[in-house]
């Protein structure tokens, strides 16, 4: 049961991350257009030859991928390594996210001196 909770939580932050990509996207093409873009160029409908879609288009894809990332980086290889999730099959990868969460953990000083086997 606790694998589950680790996995519907770490998956609640990777979308949470790339919505954060999304929402940073929209807030660009604000600051550089002003907030009224958000009704006219990005509302519903949106007009798309307006240059705040295009850039909202070629930003978000990008920053998403930036914030799915820094979920999976930052969350989910920590918690997976901490409840002894597999992740993958490979050893190389393994074995780097192993280390990758190792170190996060020694830096927030949550690191226990065993660690479960994946």
């Amino acid at each position: 049961m606790t694998k589950v909770i680790v996995f519907l939580f770490s998956f609640a932050a990777l979308v949470a991350g790339m919505l954060m990509g999304v929402l940073a996207a929209a807030g660009l093409c604000a600051r550089i257009w002003g907030s009224s873009i958000l009704d006219t160029a990005l509302g519903d409908p949106p007009e798309l030859s307006h240059p705040a879609f295009i850039t909202f288009m070629l930003v978000m894809i990008p920053a998403a991928l930036v914030g799915a990332v820094g979920a999976i980086a930052s969350i989910m290889l920590p918690l997976f390594s901490r409840f002894g999730i597999r992740c993958t099959g490979s050893f190389g990868v393994a074995k780097f996210m192993r280390n990758h969460a190792m170190r996060i953990l020694r830096v927030t000083g949550d690191l226990r001196d065993e660690f479960p086997v994946a």
